[in-house]
């Protein structure tokens, strides 16, 4: 199988999912961009892409339910960093409005009502699957081009062992 499409695919699709995560608002430092890597898996009957990312988005893919949003000092922790790096805030400040987040959170869950005005593009959620639904038609010619060309390229080999 031809991995050097699919892997070129693949780093399209992640290009893709990066770029989807911007528009919805969910770029702040960049860790996340950072952390997505492909990989391709030779399997008895085929190949898998894959992709790997830190953790959490799965939460932004997800959400998180109101009764999964702890307040506790690393949550707090967190909440307070994020406040300072997008909203501006210092010192109590910071921790007073990164703990009225998570209130807020708590009682809404994640993604709140509020933080849709982050995003370009209406959704805070399933920015994979959004990926996936603009791109579907693209990324099957793509995987079909290259099905193709291994076709092809085992039955000239067969056509050329006959002749």
């Amino acid at each position: 199988m031809n991995t050097g499409k699919l892997s070129q695919l693949n780093l399209e699709i992640i290009s893709n999912i990066k770029q989807e995560l911007r528009l919805q608002g969910h770029f702040l430092t960049g860790a996340l961009e950072q952390s997505l890597h492909d990989a391709i898996a030779q399997l008895p009957d085929g190949v898998d892409l894959q992709a790997t990312a830190l953790g959490y988005i799965e939460d932004l893919e997800k959400g998180v339910p109101s009764n999964h949003i702890a307040i506790d000092a690393t949550s707090i922790a967190a909440m307070t960093r994020y406040v300072q790096l997008r909203m501006g805030y210092k010192g109590k400040q910071a921790t007073k409005v990164a703990i009225a987040i998570l209130k807020k959170q708590q009682k809404e869950g994640m993604p709140t009502r509020n933080s849709y005005q982050f995003s370009k593009t209406g959704n805070r959620l399933e920015s994979v699957a959004d990926t996936f639904y603009k791109n579907d038609n693209r990324y099957t010619g793509m995987i079909d081009n290259v099905v193709i060309g291994e076709l092809d390229a085992e039955f000239n080999k067969t056509k050329s062992g006959i002749v």
